[in-house]
């Protein structure tokens, strides 16, 4: 009778073990390849894009367009850095650069716009939120458009060749044009 309570006991216990396996929660997550902050800080315009995967430390997480004039649009993924403080030290003076460096969950976008394989202009979530999305390439303002799941430029640098809207005002009867970078 004894062997049978202690192989019922241990049945029990190797059961319950196995519960708790099969119901712990996984030890890893997915999340997409994401570069930060600091290193965009450190982005060169007129740098190659072997020179901008050095820089931010991962590839384009996505190509949205190649055009037939050189154009090309990489997309990446970036996270902010906050650090984690004591909260009854949040508001102390002097507490503006302690406690560990940690990546914010949120994923932001970041948008590289190359001509002829050279990054030539970039923006972030943020940049894209607060403005049109207009680009100044060689002098000439470009909008960027989605129509039919593609990206475009328009050219927007002179009346003559505006099809669009236009920015600015007038003075002296002249049209007056202004870039965003």
């Amino acid at each position: 009778m004894k062997k049978k309570k202690s192989g019922f006991f241990a049945l029990g216990i190797a059961l319950f073990s196995l519960t708790l396996i099969s119901c712990s929660p996984t030890s890893t997550i997915t999340t997409a390849k994401f570069t930060s902050i600091d290193r965009i800080f450190n982005l060169k315009l007129n740098t190659s894009l072997n020179e901008v995967v050095t820089v931010l430390e991962t590839e384009p997480y996505n190509v949205l367009s190649s055009q037939i004039d050189g154009y090309t649009i990489y997309s990446y993924k970036y996270k902010l850095i906050e650090r984690e403080i004591d909260p009854k030290f949040i508001t102390k003076r002097g507490n503006e650069s302690t406690g560990e460096e940690v990546y914010n969950a949120d994923e932001h976008d970041l948008f590289l716009f190359f001509k002829d394989g050279l990054l030539q202009s970039y923006i972030t979530t943020e940049g894209r939120q607060d403005s049109p999305v207009l680009i100044n390439l060689n002098s000439n303002i470009y909008a960027l458009t989605l129509a039919k799941g593609e990206y475009k430029f328009i050219e927007f640098n002179t009346p003559e060749k505006s099809s669009g809207f236009r920015l600015g005002s007038k003075s002296n009867g002249k049209k007056k044009f202004f870039g965003l970078f």
